[in-house]
């Protein structure tokens, strides 16, 4: 016999829990019943079982709980779109993303990892060398 019970809680939506750094946990965490779409400022937003309670849906942005009260993924999808969430903070943070709502349209596995810019040092900051009589002459 367990001597600690589990117990399982119901959690409204937005709790603004933050969980220890996602990015470095998506492949433990990273589900096939686990959806994603990036958004154009480059932010995750998840859709996966809810961790809180069994039967249901959640809705993550990056590594901020959003809701998890949804029955299906499809539904959590649906109402992520259209900013459906029962708390005005939730709607405050998802404000300016926009997701599809087709879960079809949504990705599975792990999400890419953005490609990096090419990053070339600032004008001014390499001195100008002089020229040097003998060095280049038979360059051309």
């Amino acid at each position: 016999m367990n001597k600690f019970p589990i117990a399982l809680t119901t959690q409204s939506c937005f709790s603004g829990a933050r969980a220890i750094s996602i990015f470095s946990l998506l492949p433990s965490i990273m589900k096939p019943e686990t959806y994603w779409v990036r958004t154009l400022k480059g932010q995750i937003v998840r859709i996966e079982l809810s961790r809180n309670n069994a039967g249901r849906w959640a809705v993550w942005l990056d590594d901020t709980l959003i809701c998890d009260d949804f029955g299906s993924a499809s539904d959590a999808a649906f109402y992520a779109n259209r900013k459906e969430f029962t708390h005005e903070s939730a709607r405050d943070l998802f404000r300016s993303v926009w997701v599809p709502p087709e879960l079809h349209s949504w990705s599975t596995g792990l999400p890419e990892q953005p490609k990096r810019k090419e990053t070339r040092p600032p004008p001014g900051s390499c001195t100008n060398r002089l020229w040097k009589p003998g060095t280049g002459e038979d360059r051309f």
